[in-house]
């Protein structure tokens, strides 16, 4: 299959079931929702943290769905997986999330190494640092590490740039997160637990079967477009409501990003990787 029918394919997919865009929506809403203790104008750090340790819970069954996707996919079908056994969802959303720890490891500990030593320097979005520990890690996990490149970026510390800086922050994701999403995609096909994600050489073996060059090329196309999707859907939103209450322009948004362009992106993406797998 090539890259145009992979991206043709997955962009029409997300479209053949609004309902279950919505249902991963409303996930993604209570998730996005507990997260922002200003938006629900919480201050007591017990409430806080509740509210986060829920958030990460409910994470895990974005990353549960999106799995399943990967699997559906993979066994040739054409419409979007199921909204059942949630607690299979769970459990494998998981095992998207250990996985995910494993191979970005560097970065987890390099970030909190900064937490460590500059925490006056950490400032993302307005967040408290106790938010910002849990944010980061769904931030990593979020759209199999689709947005750590962006996330990473946004709140670089108020130190002198450094070469490890460059290297765990924008070059290490960009070589690594392919490697990820072959290996995710690799579990899903044997799916005989998280070991067939670290068997290197079969998953190195799958991309020399795709091909390096062909494997690269896809991973620029879905991401520009990604990012494309992301940042113009909000902007013509803007543009023309600029004659309205902005706070009220923010809500709706916010509110779109949740419900609908989150979930697009998320299932446009995780088709997208279970394409390319069995491309060749």
């Amino acid at each position: 299959m090539a890259i145009k029918e992979i991206v043709t394919d997955s962009l029409k997919y997300p479209l053949s079931d609004w309902k279950k865009i919505l249902i991963l929506g409303i996930i993604i809403f209570a998730i996005r929702t507990a997260r922002s203790s200003d938006y629900l104008d919480v201050t007591n750090v017990v409430a806080i943290g509740i509210l986060l340790i829920f958030a990460f819970i409910i994470g895990f069954l974005v990353n549960g769905y999106l799995f399943r996707i990967l699997k559906s996919s993979l066994d040739d079908l054409t419409e979007l997986p199921k909204f059942d056994n949630w607690i299979e969802m769970f459990h494998d959303g998981v095992r998207v999330f250990l996985v995910g720890v494993v191979y970005f490891l560097p970065i987890i500990l390099f970030l909190l190494y900064l937490m460590i030593v500059f925490p006056e320097n950490l400032i993302f979005s307005g967040l408290e640092l106790n938010s910002l520990v849990i944010n980061t890690l769904h931030s990593q996990i979020d759209v199999f590490i689709l947005n750590s490149v962006l996330t990473l970026g946004l709140f670089l510390p108020t130190i002198e740039f450094s070469y490890v800086q460059l290297i765990l922050e924008i070059i290490y994701p960009l070589i690594v997160t392919p490697l990820f999403l072959m290996a995710l995609t690799n579990m899903a096909n044997y799916d005989d637990g998280l070991i067939s994600a670290f068997r290197f050489r079969e998953i190195l073996d799958e991309i020399k079967c795709i091909g390096w060059m062909n494997l690269i090329t896809w991973y620029v196309v879905v991401g520009i477009i990604y990012f494309i999707l992301f940042f113009t859907v909000p902007a013509l939103i803007y543009t023309f409501s600029f004659q309205f209450n902005m706070e009220l322009v923010n809500n709706i948004v916010g509110m779109f990003f949740s419900l609908v362009l989150y979930p697009y992106l998320y299932i446009f993406f995780a088709r997208a990787v279970a394409l390319i797998y069995i491309s060749e």
